[in-house]
């Protein structure tokens, strides 16, 4: 990868793939972590009364995972 364009994705002007996305992280050391809102299920359920709904983590969407510090294209 050149300079120009290393300098072009973390500066948020040119996007990069989700396999570049975590190749980027095993070199930096970064790692998604357990979603907190969901706890890593992916879903989240309302609770109003005698009525329980459970819906998709709007946090994670669904995945159980979130990234803590996310790059300008995985945000």
């Amino acid at each position: 990868m050149s300079r120009k364009t290393l300098s072009s994705i973390l500066n948020g002007r040119a996007g990069i793939s989700p396999e570049t996305a975590v190749r980027f992280s095993l070199a930096f050391g970064t790692s998604a972590k357990t979603c907190p809102q969901c706890n890593g299920n992916g879903t989240v359920h309302l609770r109003q009364g005698f009525f329980s709904i459970q819906q998709t983590c709007p946090q994670c969407r669904g995945s159980g995972k979130i990234i803590p510090e996310p790059c300008v294209t995985c945000h």
